[in-house]
């Protein structure tokens, strides 16, 4: 692929737009930079801007030493630009999607089980080979923009896009990698609204969010629709599969409960300001936080399980974290927090250093850290912070500061 530098450095305007987001022609602005994060056995795979990083999480590590390997190479300029959630599959294939400066998205396939050079010494930098792409060949057929992060089953990847569409692509066999399973809508004049989020599966449902206000449910083997359900409002996040629910945040404040099996509206819950992803669950309560920066609990019936919201700096974009004791929730104005789960009591705050930094990013626990990836600002090169899980403490951060321009 021809390589050179696409520097998309428009406000990222996620929370920030609310004039523009209510413009009746235009709807939001596409995302330009929030990150991904995806932790294994020890690695962190971190999707952010022009580029895919393997960062070494082991706090014992020389901060030189962190990066494993970039994509495209560190030392090469890139065409691309990342936003989302990589995907490791148990082989090792890392999937991940892009868009690029003409609104050409791509699918890539890396393999991560053996790095290789990249250049010549004393320039040498690691990277890994592309095991597939898609779309590919000299006249592809155009494949929107990829805001959202994929979803994989062991069969299969899936994938939605800027302009409207879903699709599936073969992952099982490797005489037939990346090729397309089908795509939805089936017909290239009749997309549907722009999608921002990741696809989720739960077994042979593929779920996607739209701004069309639509939650569609597609069979995983065949795109075919079996039901969507309409929302009072834009669905700009991915949604939340649980038991036999589907759970999705909207623009109109309310969280929405569907019936995975018939898409039937079971309950809502109004919140006070807008919801981007849906919950997380943990010991049977949903957990979200919303763009007014409120950070609800709520049972599996609809009923609070706090007597009032938790207010925090800033909005929430992300779902957060939540573990046996403690809830991490990141939000815009450059905050991390780590909550007490039982007390609501906030143990700890984190700032980001930089001025402008945004946290937009669903945290990731590994061993005594809680990764943190902001919006980098101007030119502040920092993708990734670690803090102590205990004491909020800045462990390392990368790249380390010896290593920033």
């Amino acid at each position: 692929m021809t390589t050179r530098i696409i520097r998309r450095w428009v406000s990222i305007a996620v929370i920030v737009f609310a004039a523009g987001l209510t413009a009746a022609c235009g709807g939001p602005l596409p995302p330009t930079s929030w990150s991904g994060l995806t932790v294994s056995g020890g690695i962190a795979y971190l999707a952010a801007t022009d580029r895919i990083y393997a960062i070494d999480t082991n706090e014992n590590t020389p901060n030189p030493n962190r990066q494993k390997w970039a994509f495209p190479p560190a030392n090469q300029s890139a065409s691309v630009t990342f936003h989302a959630q990589p995907i490791l599959s148990e082989n090792g294939i890392l999937y991940t999607g892009s868009d690029g400066s003409t609104g050409q998205g791509f699918i890539f396939a890396l393999d991560t089980t053996q790095t290789v050079d990249a250049g010549e010494a004393p320039n040498t930098t690691k990277t890994v080979n592309i095991e597939w792409s898609y779309p590919e060949g000299e006249n592809p057929p155009p494949l929107g923009s990829i805001f959202g992060g994929l979803a994989y089953d062991g069969d299969s990847i899936y994938a939605a896009t800027s302009d409207g569409r879903a699709i599936s692509l073969k992952a099982a066999s490797k005489s037939e990698f990346g090729k397309l399973n089908w795509t939805f809508p089936p017909t290239t004049t009749e997309p549907i609204g722009r999608i921002w989020s990741s696809p989720v599966v739960s077994g042979e449902i593929v779920y996607v969010t739209s701004q069309d206000h639509h939650l569609y449910a597609l069979n995983t083997t065949t795109g075919e629709q079996l039901w969507k359900f309409r929302a009072g409002a834009m669905l700009a996040g991915m949604p939340t599969a649980h038991g036999d629910n589907v759970y999705i945040g909207a623009f109109d404040q309310k969280l929405y409960v569907v019936d995975s099996a018939t898409g039937a509206k079971k309950w809502e819950f109004t919140a006070q300001g807008w919801l981007w992803d849906g919950p997380v669950v943990f010991d049977d309560t949903l957990y979200f936080g919303d763009l007014s920066g409120h950070l609800f609990a709520v049972n599996l019936d609809g009923t609070p399980a706090w007597d009032q919201p938790v207010s925090l700096e800033g909005a929430i974009r992300a779902q957060p974290l939540v573990t046996e004791d403690q809830i991490f929730v990141v939000t815009q104005a450059r905050r991390a927090y780590a909550l007490n789960r039982a007390s609501r009591a906030v143990n700890w705050t984190f700032t980001a250093p930089q001025d402008g930094e945004s946290l937009l990013t669903t945290p990731a626990l590994v061993g005594d850290s809680v990764l943190i990836a902001p919006i980098p600002s101007g030119g502040s090169p920092i993708r990734l912070y670690a803090i102590n899980v205990k004491s909020g403490n800045l462990q390392w951060q990368f790249p380390a500061p010896s290593a920033q321009p």
